[in-house]
């Protein structure tokens, strides 16, 4: 299993800032075909079967956040999604 970025992409998350704010998020954001390569690429490309354990931005392997390499973290992370979902292996 592998984690993406889509980077800054035009979706409807940004409808409630201020018309100034979504003019330039609109600007700078990439169009949701774009933002939604990377996955597409993960999901069909064959240059990444077999790949596990990575993170993805712009279809190329990438350092995700430093946070995101700590066990500690994940650890709490993975026990309260247990435990929000009910799904914990007790």
């Amino acid at each position: 299993m592998n984690s993406f970025t889509p980077g800054m992409t035009r979706t409807n998350l940004g409808r409630s800032m201020s018309s100034v704010a979504r003019f330039f998020f609109r600007l700078l954001a990439k169009k949701t075909e774009k933002g939604a390569s990377t996955a597409v690429y993960l999901a069909s490309s064959p240059e990444v079967e077999g790949v596990s354990g990575k993170h993805f931005a712009n279809c190329k392997p990438a350092k995700s956040s430093k946070l995101s390499y700590d066990e500690d973290t994940a650890n709490r992370l993975w026990d309260v999604s247990e435990q929000l979902t009910g799904l914990g292996g007790e």
